[in-house]
């Protein structure tokens, strides 16, 4: 009789057994990407999901096999935010820095001597133009003649190949003082120049967007004394080292 309760025993236990062997409960289910059902805290155990995208997080997939997804997040985004600077600098405007030679010639003579020229960008290609520069020579009468030019202006200036050349126009006035220290009557006389004309600058680039280089300039200048004395034109030129950022 007990052998025949233990046969029955085993007939009824063996499907039991087989399926269990088929489709085990174990880690191997697990590392194989099949789920295993069980109950987790009396609900079915959710289905591991692995397509998880950089992005927008998806509700039902914040928890893979392989990794944790925090919401919100790029690699690439929190590499950028710890490389930049915390406070953003504005790029300089675009201009340049001249030291010059310059000469000029009209009825009285020709003058010649060193000045400083810059120019700063105020909208797009529009520049504001300042000249400070000594100059000295000889009159028609033998006598010698200083000058002293204070000069502002505006200037189109187009890039031609940044940063390697710009050409510009220019159109400028100011106030220049005159004065003939040999002459009996030294008195400096006050003279308006005006001057039109265009330049060239052409750098060798040290950095993107900064240049070394030389300035050619060329303009009518005219000149109109406050006093008595007649007004006289004639060209003035310019040339020398230039410092161009754009």
């Amino acid at each position: 009789m007990r052998t025949s309760v233990t046969a029955l025993t085993l007939l009824l236990l063996a499907p039991a057994g087989a399926s269990a062997q088929r489709s085990p409960l174990g880690a191997d289910r697990i590392f194989d990407g099949a789920p295993a059902t069980g109950d987790c805290w009396g609900r079915p155990c959710p289905t591991p999901r692995n397509d998880v995208r950089w992005g927008r997080p998806r509700a039902d997939a914040l928890l893979t096999w392989d990794r944790i997804y925090v919401p919100g997040w790029r690699p690439s985004e929190v590499a950028g935010e710890a490389s930049r600077p915390s406070g953003r600098r504005e790029a300089p405007r675009p201009g340049a820095f001249h030291l010059v030679y310059l000469g000029a010639l009209d009825a009285e003579g020709d003058v010649h001597g060193m000045g400083m020229r810059a120019a700063i960008t105020l909208h797009d290609v529009i520049a504001l133009e300042l000249t400070a520069a000594g100059l000295g020579g000889s009159q028609s009468d033998g006598s010698a003649r200083l000058e002293t030019p204070l000069l502002a202006g505006v200037r189109v200036q187009v890039p031609v190949r940044v940063p390697l050349a710009r050409f510009y126009g220019a159109a400028a006035t100011g106030l220049m003082l005159r004065t003939t220290p040999h002459r009996a009557d030294p008195d400096p006389v006050a003279i308006f120049p005006l001057q039109i004309g265009a330049g060239m600058e052409v750098g060798f680039p040290i950095s993107p967007r900064l240049a070394i280089g030389v300035v050619f300039d060329v303009r009518l200048d005219v000149r109109v004394p406050i006093a008595s004395l007649p007004a006289s034109a004639g060209p003035a030129w310019s040339g020398g080292l230039a410092v161009s950022w754009y």
